[in-house]
């Protein structure tokens, strides 16, 4: 696929100002709206925001995106309607906020960031984060809620899919 540009932006107030009206985008209290699956503009399917999600363990969420939306970019794969895409967002949205998140907080995946990615799996074919990388999340991310003055002092070599070993920075 050739691409016309790439933007690369970080931040936590979220604004496209850059961007026209004519890209029928909306952004309210950090939401981008209406993207299929968090990444992929619903009207302009050619224009996609990978690592949008927030609270998620950000090289996962931005390879499993990008190879996402390049099974739809290649052809490999046909993306659905934009009324489908639009539905699907809708219910999306709904569920959100139905467990109480605040419109700032609807592209949040956090505890459920590897729902999120079997999702973009299943609809696509591509591979998923491999076990033993959700394994290694959900312990760093129990060592950063409950021992942030050393969670950054341990460190974890992968054996396998399934396998890694911990040690202490500094150990080899």
């Amino acid at each position: 696929a050739d691409f016309t540009h790439i933007i690369f932006c970080t931040g936590y107030n979220l604004t496209i100002p850059f961007l026209s009206a004519d890209c029928n985008l909306q952004v309210h209290d950090n939401l981008v709206y209406p993207l299929y699956k968090h990444c992929i503009n619903i009207y302009h399917p050619t224009m996609c925001f990978i690592g949008l999600p927030i609270y998620a363990y950000p090289i996962q969420l931005f390879d499993l995106q990008a190879r996402f939306v390049m099974q739809y970019y290649s052809g490999k794969l046909q993306l659905p309607s934009a009324e489908d895409m639009l539905a699907d967002t809708e219910r999306d949205l709904a569920e959100r906020r139905e467990r109480g998140l605040p419109r700032r907080k609807l592209h949040v995946v956090g505890d459920r960031q590897f729902d999120y990615y079997d999702e973009l799996v299943a609809l696509t074919g591509i591979d998923n984060v491999r076990p033993v990388i959700r394994k290694l999340s959900k312990i760093c991310g129990g060592k950063f809620l409950y021992d942030l003055q050393n969670y950054r002092k341990t460190a974890f070599k992968v054996i396998d899919d399934e396998n890694y070993v911990q040690f202490k920075l500094g150990e080899v």
